[in-house]
């Protein structure tokens, strides 16, 4: 048999330092794609309030509900 020489694997992958050298350029685009992400500023919150006819219509539903369970005494025998 041929012996290889160890900087060769007989032609049927690129050389590892092509390898390398492409891994390095995908770690560094995820690097920037990251550094760019976090330095994203989110937009403020803008703070809302709950209109009067919502919160009449939340009391109510609550009263509504609690004369539903207040009906549910127990049952004397």
């Amino acid at each position: 048999m041929r012996r290889v020489p160890p900087k060769s694997n007989g032609g049927l992958h690129p050389p590892y330092d092509c390898a390398q050298a492409r891994n390095r350029e995908i770690a560094r685009a995820r690097l920037a794609e990251l550094v760019r992400a976090a330095a994203h500023k989110p937009k403020p919150r803008v703070m809302t309030k709950v209109s009067q006819n919502q919160k009449r219509k939340r009391v109510e539903a609550k009263k509504k509900r609690g004369q539903v369970k207040a009906l549910r005494g127990g049952v004397e025998l």
